[in-house]
């Protein structure tokens, strides 16, 4: 995994080195050990784009399955996002079907049609 730097905005002189798990250093505010696992994902085939830490099954048109490789200690909050062309007019969502500690469902859907193309998540736990 890549180390990054990130600048924190409210301490903009410290720099802080994110491996996958990120602590707050301030005690009782925040939490120990938040894990961030994200990822780009083509629901056709389903072919992982960016990220790491999950696998993915496609298990119907514009839905899938992703599966933590390490499971979180509950379930996580996931934020879900759409890619789509910008010189399409047309209004693409995602919303999520389920999730545990262990994995999430995502649908892509363009009003209340399901549909393939790409998709993004952001999964913080610990």
């Amino acid at each position: 995994m890549s180390v990054r730097t990130l600048l924190l905005p409210s301490d903009s002189a410290a720099r802080h080195y994110v491996d996958g798990r990120i602590d707050s250093g301030v005690r009782g505010r925040g939490e120990d050990g938040l894990r961030i696992i994200a990822g780009t994902i083509d629901t056709t085939t389903p072919t992982i784009l960016r990220g790491a830490g999950f696998s993915v099954a496609k298990t119907d048109t514009g839905r899938v399955k992703i599966t933590f490789d390490t499971a979180f200690s509950a379930a996580p909050s996931v934020i879900p996002g759409v890619q789509q062309d910008p010189t399409i007019a047309l209004s693409r969502g995602v919303r999520i079907a389920a999730v545990s500690a262990s994995e999430t469902q995502i649908i892509r859907s363009e009003s209340t049609t399901s549909e393939d193309g790409i998709l993004t998540f952001v999964a913080i736990g610990t």
